[in-house]
């Protein structure tokens, strides 16, 4: 979806642009496959469920792209499709976001109880109503995610987390992300209801390598700043941004 959005951009100021570099093994059939796509994908949303656990999501905080990707998909017609014989791929919208909102209890023993069940149940009507998943084993089904517990509410059904594709802002392989079907998602922190515009200076014209910023927790993290926390102007690494330093225009 955001390469569709560097497309459309280059595509208003060169009619005739194609993507160059070394990560394209044939730069012109990419291009050309890409809007093929674009022209014939069709995804089919899942119409069971109830709001807010299903069909909504969180619109504003960090996990906001959960919220934003699900409205986008429940009134989107450009992939959209109300046909799903004719799917390519079929979208699971569920928010993990507001089922640990409405359904989390920290201080039950089971807790993690009425999310299993809540997933569990889905994915049972989903596979009792219709042909798709079990003909699949939820091979062409996908979720996402940008809550931290995606990952665990997904291996509650050992065929979504083993076959599904799971879009996820937490794309950690020691959680079970697997890169050779899912996907990861950039997460985006919205403070308000205006969507910002994501991109930053042509590639041509960035200076900065990588960039992080983030709290000390967890194992990746502490070797991250350990190793590059103020040692390379190319990798600037911060556990606190300094004063002055925009942590969304370092990040375009």
């Amino acid at each position: 979806m955001y390469f569709r959005l560097l497309v459309e951009v280059e595509h208003d100021e060169d009619p005739y642009y194609v993507p160059r570099g070394r990560i394209y093994r044939n730069a012109h059939a990419f291009h050309r496959s890409y809007l093929l796509m674009e022209k014939l994908f069709k995804i089919y949303v899942y119409e069971e469920g109830e709001m807010p656990l299903f069909h909504a999501g969180p619109c504003i905080s960090i996990y906001s792209s959960e919220g934003r990707f699900i409205h986008e998909m429940e009134r989107g017609k450009l992939y959209r499709t109300k046909d799903p014989d004719e799917a390519h791929v079929y979208f699971l919208p569920v928010s993990v976001t507001n089922l640990v909102q409405y359904l989390y209890v920290p201080v039950s023993k089971d807790y993690w109880d009425p999310l299993k069940r809540a997933i569990v149940d889905y994915v049972n009507v989903i596979a009792g109503r219709h042909p798709f998943w079990n003909r699949s084993l939820g091979a062409d089904h996908f979720m996402l995610s940008c809550h931290d517990w995606g990952p665990v509410t997904s291996s509650f059904v050992p065929q979504l987390f083993h076959k599904s594709i799971r879009v996820f802002c937490n794309a950690n392989t020691s959680e079970g992300f697997n890169p050779s079907k899912d996907a990861s998602f950039p997460e985006i922190n919205l403070r308000n209801s205006e969507v910002p515009p994501l991109g930053g200076d042509r590639p041509s014209t960035r200076t900065l390598l990588a960039f992080f910023a983030g709290r000390l927790h967890g194992h990746i993290r502490y070797l991250l700043l350990n190793e590059w926390k103020g040692k390379d102007q190319d990798v600037q690494v911060y556990d606190e941004l300094p004063k002055g330093v925009s942590y969304d225009k370092k990040l375009k």
